[in-house]
């Protein structure tokens, strides 16, 4: 479902949009292969209710590694350390340009590397102090991030002293 091939498929079936890009069916793909195979295994156990079916199931693993080794190996790698790739040039300018998709309605894009860089373009920074602006949303957040962090120390607490008083 990931290759061109299955392009009719995605165009006759309408409701797969929501899966919004193919590798995402990917997900479904490793829930449902791994349900199939612990079927198989079990209908080979049952089928075979001496240590035979084990071999056979044992024998497929091994053989499954044996030909999935190769995948446990890079097949390259960059020239690039990871200091190049984290670095702040590459992040502003490089890939801020392919995820711009989070970017606020109305935010100018930069269309060379020194607009990227600047910082003082004034209707940019309008659209950023808006967002840093207290609001409904972000107050709910708030109390709700406030109330688990509650939660949580309340709920370790109880827990210690409910182990120190069970000794």
């Amino acid at each position: 479902m990931t290759l061109p091939l299955s392009r009719s498929i995605w165009n006759t079936l309408p409701f797969l949009s929501y899966i919004q890009f193919p590798w995402r069916f990917l997900t479904f793909a490793s829930l449902f292969s791994s349900l199939l195979a612990a079927w198989i295994i079990w209908k080979v156990v049952k089928a075979h209710k001496t240590f035979i079916g084990h071999i056979i199931i044992v024998a497929c693993c091994l053989l499954l590694v044996a030909y999935s080794i190769k995948f446990f190996h890079p097949q390259f790698k960059y020239p690039t350390s990871a200091a190049e790739l984290t670095s702040r040039a590459r992040i502003l300018w490089e890939i801020s340009r392919r995820s711009d998709e989070y970017l606020p309605v109305g935010f100018i894009r930069p269309t060379t590397k020194e607009e990227a860089f600047r910082v003082d373009n004034s209707v940019n920074q309008i659209l950023v102090d808006q967002l840093k602006k207290p609001n409904s949303t972000r107050r709910l957040g708030n109390i709700v991030s406030f109330l688990t962090a509650i939660g949580m120390i309340g709920y370790s607490l109880f827990r210690h002293y409910e182990s120190r008083n069970s000794r």
